[in-house]
């Protein structure tokens, strides 16, 4: 079933082997605009799940209707220190995803 998909689809976008072997394909149309953003048109997400085999154990098709929305804060951090120079601000990018 794993080579009957990947001969449909193509190399899916993301492949996770951690437990199984999940498939992901990201699909995402756009129309071009010359002069403004470009327009969304569609976009889904397709996973299969297959086992050590290849065997199918599950899929997923996931379009607009059941994504799940992440909302994002606009809140600022403040900073105690009045001097935040060059020196502080490389050390700030190195240790900001520690």
């Amino acid at each position: 079933m794993e080579n009957d998909i990947l001969r449909t689809l193509g190399s899916p976008s993301i492949i996770i082997n951690d437990v199984n072997n999940i498939w992901i394909y990201l699909v995402s149309i756009k129309k071009e605009n010359i002069f403004e953003d470009d327009d969304v048109m569609h976009q889904s997400i397709m996973r299969y799940e297959f086992d050590n085999n290849g065997k199918l154990l599950s899929k997923e098709f996931l379009d607009k209707d059941n994504f799940t929305h992440v909302a994002f804060s606009t809140d600022k951090t403040e900073m105690a220190s009045d001097s935040f120079g060059l020196a502080d601000q490389i050390y700030e990018s190195f240790t900001r995803g520690q």
